[in-house]
């Protein structure tokens, strides 16, 4: 222990946080997915259908405006990881718990989720 002097977090915190990534593995998956889907402006619940449309043809994503956005907004992604829960199968925290964590926000970055999640 005396190399972890210099350490950010207990190792009891880290041992909880990382017991909570392992069970949670593929529920924070899709999660990164539908974070992902709503920091880029695309609804996470859209279908995308083949078309002869080719890549070159589709209007450019301006770039910018992603980087500007501290996170996402709270209230959709909150309703996001609810429908994804409904229909989940694996384990997944409570959705009392999440919608917990992000009612009191108004945006959410994906690492401030997890943090929530583990501190929870």
């Amino acid at each position: 222990m005396d190399d972890a002097m210099d350490c950010l977090m207990s190792f009891a915190d880290f041992l909880y946080a990382f017991q909570i990534q392992f069970y949670y593995e593929e529920f924070l998956e899709s999660v990164a997915v539908i974070y992902q889907d709503l920091l880029s402006g695309k609804s996470p619940n859209t279908v995308i259908v083949p078309t002869s449309t080719s890549v070159e043809q589709l209007p450019p994503v301006i770039a910018g405006e992603t980087a500007t956005q501290d996170g996402v907004d709270s209230f959709l992604f909150n309703a996001c990881i609810e429908a994804l829960c409904e229909r989940y199968k694996h384990s997944h925290p409570s959705t009392s718990s999440i919608r917990e964590i992000l009612q009191h926000v108004q945006r959410v970055s994906f690492y401030g989720f997890l943090m929530a999640i583990a501190k929870h």
